[in-house]
């Protein structure tokens, strides 16, 4: 008999700033959007909230569009990964070193300096895809 594998819900933030995006590592020496996994009854927005409070210190936060949603196998489990568009008020982001090792900034692109989890990468390609359509054609 096979086990039904779990759904994981998962949220993650992206910061821009000069064509750039944030990514942290986490303790565990993963790199990563900033996020995490949702707590029971918790929804997606409730999640990124308490995760990035509990990551990233005296942030201001002006605006979280939901920009996607995607479903990624990890393992025993199913990740719901739902990714929001984060502006702060300051631009300025500090890291609680009591959860994050490191962060950085990178280009869209990926140029695969640094080793980030095949969900984050879709995430990042997604949003730059969404992000650089070309506008709508207007017919007459």
């Amino acid at each position: 008999m096979s086990k039904v594998k779990e759904l994981v819900k998962v949220s993650g933030a992206i910061f821009e700033k000069n064509s750039e995006v944030l990514i942290v590592r986490e303790p565990n020496g993963q790199w990563s959007l900033p996020g995490g996994t949702a707590k029971p009854n918790e929804s997606p927005l409730e999640t990124l909230l308490r995760e990035l409070s509990e990551k990233l210190i005296g942030l201001s936060i002006c605006g979280v569009p939901e920009v996607f949603r995607h479903f990624a196998p990890s393992g025993h489990n199913h990740r719901e990964i739902t990714i929001f568009l984060v502006e702060t008020d300051d631009g300025i982001i500090r890291p609680n070193p009591l959860e994050i090792a490191d962060t950085r900034w990178i280009n869209y692109s990926v140029d695969g300096s640094v080793n980030l989890p095949r969900e984050v990468i879709r995430s990042l390609q997604s949003l730059r895809k969404k992000r650089h359509r070309p506008p709508p054609k207007i017919l007459d």
